[in-house]
């Protein structure tokens, strides 16, 4: 095999990261009638509202115009209702005291939730502004 060039930081994605060895470790040996995991990726299927997703889905489906593009990505942009409902929130709840003449001056980016290189790509492009996200909640991170 040709040896390939790569930057120090491709090198350094060539070595699976703890994580993802101790997923990797997890998924391999997980007994699902008695183990528990509390780590990275792993959800308790019991704890998922199925009714209220089921709820919402429907609700989403039965309303095809203002949920024009509800499968699908909605383009480079992200959904455009997502982000109408997100500038909405953030005004209407005073999030970070942020007020509709200042958001209206910014960009909303909708990117897919956890994926860090996603958010990493983003945070070396733009220039710096307003960041909306949740709180951490993996204890490995």
């Amino acid at each position: 095999m040709q040896n390939i060039s790569l930057s120090s930081y491709g090198l350094l994605s060539t070595t699976p990261s703890p994580v993802s060895r101790m997923m990797a470790s997890f998924a391999a040996d997980f007994r699902d009638w008695c183990d528990i995991n509390l780590g990275v990726g792993y959800v308790n299927d019991r704890t998922i509202p199925q009714r209220a997703i089921l709820k919402a889905m429907e609700a989403v489906i039965d309303d095809p115009i203002r949920y024009r593009t509800a499968f699908n990505y909605g383009g480079p942009a992200g959904s455009a209702n997502l982000i109408d409902s997100i500038r909405h929130f953030i005004t209407e709840n005073a999030i970070g005291n942020i007020t509709k003449e200042l958001l209206d001056t910014k960009n909303v980016v909708v990117g897919v939730s956890g994926v860090t290189s996603l958010l990493e790509g983003i945070a070396q492009i733009m220039k710096p502004g307003i960041v909306v996200t949740t709180d951490p909640m993996y204890y490995i991170y």
